[in-house]
């Protein structure tokens, strides 16, 4: 038994990449560019709840491949300063997404019908034209969200 996380599990086949096993697909090193012939699929910033129901928990898929959840339960506000920015207030942090027409989430979030958000990547998918596209999702304690929206404030009076 070897203490090296990254190593298989012997007798399993090797981990993929997580965004690529939620996809069905087999995993390929961020580096590879997809050849013009490979079909690429639309991407789609985010997985509905199953119909008739409300979802307890919101996944979040970050463009690193980190993979953190939160439940409904404890959102407690959301601000869209525009739609390339909107923040999901929680008790004890703050996320926020960037990205483009992030202000079309709003209805859906507000009645639990999002499963999970996750980053858009170029390698795996194509960009869709008029629909929400999460470019980074960030967590961070409320102390540190205060602090990027003072700076941008103070930068914006200035500017």
């Amino acid at each position: 038994m070897s203490d090296n996380v990254t190593e298989p599990v012997q007798g399993e086949p090797e981990a993929q990449d997580v965004f690529q096993r939620r996809l069905g697909r087999t995993a390929r090193s961020p580096e590879a560019v997809p050849d013009a012939d490979t079909e690429r699929e639309v991407y789609q910033a985010f997985g509905l709840a199953q119909e008739g129901r409300e979802e307890d928990g919101l996944t979040f898929y970050h463009e690193d491949g980190v993979i953190t959840a939160m439940f409904y339960v404890h959102m407690t506000g959301m601000i869209c300063t525009s739609h390339q920015f909107l923040s999901l207030i929680y008790t004890d942090c703050v996320y926020t997404l960037e990205g483009r027409n992030l202000h079309m989430l709003i209805p859906l979030l507000k009645r639990r019908k999002i499963d999970f958000l996750h980053c858009y990547s170029p390698h795996d998918f194509v960009e869709p034209a008029n629909e929400p596209v999460i470019r980074r999702i960030r967590r961070e304690s409320h102390m540190e969200a205060m602090r990027m929206q003072e700076e941008a404030e103070e930068e914006a009076a200035r500017g």
